[in-house]
């Protein structure tokens, strides 16, 4: 690797890094630095910015700083719905996370109440809001998302990246057989969970 692109690389590095530390204390500044990071390696390449399609990215930084200033570029209006605002997309993919959990500790023996009170468990653990109405024990909302999925359209994030996690499975049932692989069931939820980010951003 060149030494000047080798340098830009190293830059986009540093600043996608430093973006991940601040995802939990303001993940809006966040967002936009790791933006601002990817445009900034982007556009530092000659030949791809010489036929503009850094433009994109440009665009979003700059609506994100726009934001910051109080400002709501179109793009990043909310379109309109008849009905309340859906879950954002990450607060989908930790529910089909949660989903598909409950799938795996019911096939290594738990009622499908014990199960979903091992996740709503690990939710809890997370500050997830469970969204669920007054009075109802959060276990039964999470065996609700799993219940409603065939329901949602095929291209619906939570039931498109459980579907995907259920195929992923039953290609490797082995990694999963075992009455003692319950503990790392739990453990990878934990860790799905940890991974994707702040409670802001789960919400």
């Amino acid at each position: 690797m060149a030494g000047p692109v080798k340098h830009v690389f190293e830059k986009f590095e540093a600043d996608l890094k430093e973006a991940v530390t601040l995802m939990d204390g303001d993940p809006r500044m966040a967002v936009g630095l790791a933006a601002r990071a990817a445009w900034e390696f982007v556009a530092a390449h000659e030949e791809i910015a010489a036929q503009g399609l850094d433009l994109p990215l440009y665009h979003l930084v700059a609506a994100l700083g726009d934001l910051h200033e109080g400002r709501a570029a179109s793009m990043l209006k909310p379109a309109k719905v008849k009905n309340r605002p859906p879950d954002s997309t990450a607060k989908q993919v930790s529910k089909a996370y949660a989903c598909f959990c409950i799938d795996l500790l019911m096939s290594l023996g738990d009622s499908v109440e014990d199960a979903c009170k091992a996740v709503a468990d690990i939710l809890a653990k997370h500050e997830i809001s469970f969204g669920g109405k007054y009075g109802t024990p959060s276990w039964r909302t999470t065996k609700h998302w799993r219940d409603e999925v065939s329901k949602l359209s095929a291209k619906h994030p939570r039931r498109a990246i459980l579907e995907e996690l259920r195929k992923g499975a039953a290609a490797n049932p082995q990694e999963y057989m075992g009455r003692e692989k319950r503990g790392f069931v739990l453990a990878l939820l934990d860790w799905n969970l940890t991974v994707m980010g702040s409670k802001a951003a789960l919400e």
